[in-house]
């Protein structure tokens, strides 16, 4: 039945790039063949109705019917943060930042603001107050990462909640330590263990520790890491490709259980499977996507598109701006008003906004501009 499209398969494969190369490389020998099935059937389909899948589309289809990626922003939430009495989340911690060694007694998380990328889409971070075994209070920053700017923005938010301490009027002696966990599916460090931690050191003598009142947690957990104990098992849960990885993982004691069951169970709800295919390519898809819409204006010879296309990209670009200043000037309560401001299409209006942000000496005095502006 699929012979017909034998060679369009194998041009497929030969021209593919970008996220659906990406992809395509992530995929084992099973589920290469069902990708094909799948591919092929839409193929069969395009003919028969007479309209046109995307590759994205295609491929979206088959990553439906796979388990979601734990480190997407909505599973990430959906999994620790929905999770009752946040059981796994404190290990997650006790496992990374406290190396096995500080049981966390009490959790609170404090915020989990998304900050908003010039495409609308979310790096998940949350900010935490934990109580440890020995009643030492302690904040800590979560961030699932991506690697744009990386090490600048990892400096300027640990900071920045440390800093938020004296703004709610907390003495020096009073200030709690801050940690920041940053959860990496990439390498980024040159350190070979998937768990690596960075502080304050005296530049002449690197042994000597300067304080210990900010440290920033690394988790890369692609790389190697030999132990079995409960940092292998986090590092094999957030690493899961396929479902022979799900019941692997899941057999490896109560935490891990319980935390495949909290992900088989948002992995079943098709609602809330599709939100998280068409999020992962946002993101995933982001050049392909946008690549064709020009290639479609020009295409069809329609300059309109193209001079849609280019106005899309500065109001892009001046959203992007008002996301960095806000987050600069404001913090997480800036960053809660962008929703509305990523609905404004008029491109001088975003100036308006950008040059508000740029001025105005307080949050309060920004939103009430910001309110004036959008009526």
């Amino acid at each position: 039945m699929h012979n017909k499209y034998t060679k369009r398969l194998e041009d497929f494969k030969k021209s593919m790039d970008g996220c659906i190369q990406k992809v395509w490389k992530e995929l084992g020998a099973e589920q290469r063949e069902k990708a094909e099935e799948i591919l092929l059937e839409a193929w069969e389909e395009e003919e028969r109705e007479g309209f046109h899948y995307t590759e994205n589309q295609i491929l979206a289809s088959f990553l439906s019917n796979q388990i979601l990626y734990p480190c997407y922003d909505a599973v990430f939430k959906g999994v620790f943060l929905n999770d009752e009495d946040y059981v796994l989340l404190k290990d997650l911690i006790f496992w990374t930042i406290f190396q096995g060694q500080r049981k966390v007694e009490k959790l609170v998380v404090t915020s989990t603001e998304p900050a908003s990328n010039i495409m609308g889409d979310k790096i998940f971070y949350c900010d935490i107050m934990v109580i440890l075994d020995n009643k030492e209070q302690c904040n800590i920053e979560m961030q699932l990462v991506n690697q744009e700017g990386l090490s600048s923005r990892m400096v300027i938010q640990t900071c920045k909640l440390h800093a938020s301490q004296a703004k709610r009027g907390f003495t020096p002696i009073e200030v709690k330590p801050t940690y920041s966990l940053w959860i990496m599916p990439f390498s980024f460090t040159q350190q070979k263990s998937c768990y690596s931690s960075a502080r304050l050191r005296f530049d002449q003598d690197e042994k000597k520790v300067m304080s210990d009142d900010i440290q920033i947690h690394f988790f890369e957990f692609t790389k190697d890491y030999a132990i079995e104990d409960g940092r292998k098992s986090w590092q094999e849960f957030f690493g899961m490709k396929t479902i022979e990885d799900y019941n692997t993982v899941r057999g490896k004691g109560a935490i891990m259980e319980r935390a495949t069951t909290n992900l088989a169970s948002l992995s079943s709800n098709p609602d809330f499977r599709k939100n998280i295919v068409e999020e992962s390519f946002k993101d995933l898809g982001h050049r392909i996507e946008l690549g064709a819409y020009y290639k479609k204006g020009r295409e069809e010879g329609r300059e309109e598109g193209e001079k849609e296309g280019a106005k899309k990209g500065r109001i892009e670009g001046e959203i992007k701006a008002i996301v960095s200043i806000l987050e600069m000037r404001f913090g997480a309560r800036g960053l809660h008003r962008m929703k509305q401001i990523q609905q404004i299409g008029d491109l001088e209006k975003l100036n308006q906004i950008f040059e508000y942000v740029r001025t105005t000496p307080d949050i309060e005095t920004f939103e009430k501009r910001l309110d004036e502006c959008l009526e």
